[in-house]
């Protein structure tokens, strides 16, 4: 599977896809490690876009609706930090 979803828990907990315990937005590191690895392995195994010119780092981010606007932005850092492009925002409960 290609797709990453990094979830902000009501607790502002992250975890990415089913893997829990990727730290918090105050303290991101793990998930910052954790996509790193992925997107090595996806270099070494040579998971490329359609144009086969670019490997897959695409993150999709879900936080809940009342999470304020800044702890938000934390997590975009974070996955931006760990070389995901694009990053998506996916907001819960959209009507």
């Amino acid at each position: 599977i290609n797709t990453l979803v990094v979830a902000v828990g009501q607790d502002k907990s992250l975890k990415l896809n089913q893997e829990k315990n990727l730290g918090t937005i105050a303290e991101p590191q793990k998930l910052i490690e954790r996509l790193q690895n992925v997107f090595t392995e996806r270099e070494k195994n040579g998971v490329f876009d359609e144009s086969g010119q670019k490997i897959i780092k695409t993150v999709f981010i879900k936080a809940p609706r009342n999470l304020p606007y800044g702890e938000v932005v934390k997590a975009v850092d974070a996955v931006k930090i760990a070389g995901a492009d694009p990053i998506s925002l996916q907001v819960d409960n959209l009507e």
